[in-house]
């Protein structure tokens, strides 16, 4: 028996264990069984009889249709639940920008699900985290522009200038955006900083924060793809993004 449910704290229970839901496909087959395969993620395989799906208050569920409905609600919800974080990205290789193109700070290659927040998977309250660091292995001068983006939203964009003749020198970028509405006028609100190294002594650094004073609207009923870009302005040096993390809370 296939026995799932969420509890009054949001948090989803499979065969009564507690479990982070994650994107799947559901099928029955000729004999009424019914198969569910996540497609990510650590959470085994369910293949029951359709008249065996229960949930906790013991009401059957009388057709195909309305176990879609349910068993959809429970994978839907992957991206938020309380006490449940989710990584969805980490980088597994390092990005490095070397020229005058705006390129993405995340690397193509990584691990996980990606950077795409699938429609309908955040909630009211749900923290997209985000955290990389890296090195500008030169440093001649120059100037970037910056980049942050959910989906065809730019959240900010920044123009930076740097010191001349710096040799590996470490950044660090830190993001926290919390929805605080959902639908096709969502809206969210962030703040965080980027760190730079700004002298030869070890524990001087530049902060330029990151922040929105009010809720920047955001269609969460689309998928939405979480980016920040960075683009020398003319070239000043090689920036090198080492390590790179998003997670959702």
């Amino acid at each position: 028996m296939l026995n799932f449910y969420r509890d009054e704290y949001g948090k989803w229970y499979i065969n009564n264990m507690l479990t982070t839901p994650y994107p799947a496909t559901i099928f029955i087959d000729s004999d009424n069984i019914v198969h569910i395969s996540p497609l990510t993620g650590n959470i085994q395989s369910f293949e029951c009889h359709i008249s065996d799906i229960v949930d906790k208050n013991g009401d059957a569920y009388a057709d195909y249709n309305d176990l879609i409905s349910h068993v959809g609600d429970f994978f839907a919800d992957a991206l938020v639940r309380g006490g449940c974080p989710r990584t969805i990205y980490k980088a597994t290789e390092k990005t490095e920008i070397a020229d005058v193109d705006e390129h993405s700070l995340f690397n193509s290659s990584y691990s996980g699900v990606g950077r795409i927040i699938p429609s309908n998977s955040l909630r009211v309250g749900s923290v997209i985290y985000v955290k990389m660091n890296g090195l500008f292995t030169t440093l001649t001068g120059g100037s970037s522009t910056n980049k942050i983006l959910l989906g065809d939203t730019q959240l900010e964009t920044s123009s930076v200038t740097y010191l001349n003749n710096r040799t590996n020198y470490y950044i660090e970028n830190e993001i926290i955006a919390t929805v605080r509405s959902v639908g096709v006028n969502g809206s969210i609100i962030y703040q965080g900083r980027d760190l730079v190294q700004s002298s030869d002594t070890q524990y001087t650094l530049a902060m330029l924060p990151r922040k929105t004073l009010v809720p920047i609207t955001i269609d969460t009923t689309v998928d939405n793809l979480f980016d920040m870009t960075f683009k020398w302005n003319t070239l000043g040096g090689s920036l090198v993004v080492s390590n790179a993390i998003i997670q959702i809370l």
